[in-house]
């Protein structure tokens, strides 16, 4: 493994220690670890084989604000612009016209830890027949990434979820 490969597991492994207190807070609610080392794990057995720069934690949208309130009890703040006002319209437009808020970031060790917080597979202009997240997260499994316990979602919703997500990435130019 090259000094590269040790220091993203490293940082990951950081990453899901550093979050066991919201994981057992979420334990009580639906939710999925998206992307990332899950999918790798899901695809090829072990979690370090996808490379990814953050968490990607899949909510409802009534449970955002719960989940932000742990992420912060944590440590983990989002970059907002310094104005209030242009800081709560980049939340509104977050709210209406994409599927997650802005990032949540903390520093520890030289290492940057993200995570972002999505609450739909589809992007806010999504005109169509929209599913209930809290139903798309009604069968979650648990997964054990880097000696963590988390929730994720099965095989079949984890493909779906993923295509739509590179859908809206490929089409959000």
């Amino acid at each position: 493994m090259s000094v590269a490969d040790n220091l993203y597991t490293i940082e990951r492994k950081i990453l899901y220690k550093e979050l066991i207190p919201l994981f057992e807070a979420l334990s009580f609610v639906n939710y999925a670890v998206v992307k990332g080392e899950v999918l790798s794990q899901q695809i090829y057995g072990v979690p370090n084989k996808r490379r990814s720069s953050d968490i990607d934690i899949l909510i409802d949208k009534n449970n955002v604000k719960f989940l932000e309130n742990e992420l912060q009890k944590l440590g983990f703040e989002q970059h907002l612009p310094e104005d209030p006002d242009e800081a709560r319209q980049n939340r509104i437009l977050c709210m209406a016209y994409s599927h997650q808020i802005p990032s949540y970031h903390k520093y520890i060790m030289g290492f940057h830890l993200n995570v972002d917080v999505n609450y739909d597979i589809f992007w806010g202009e999504y005109e169509g027949q929209r599913c209930s997240i809290e139903d798309f997260l009604s069968d979650t499994v648990d997964m054990e990434i880097y000696g963590v316990t988390v929730k994720t979602l099965p095989v079949k919703k984890a493909f779906v979820q993923l295509i739509l997500h590179h859908y809206k990435e490929m089409n959000s130019f």
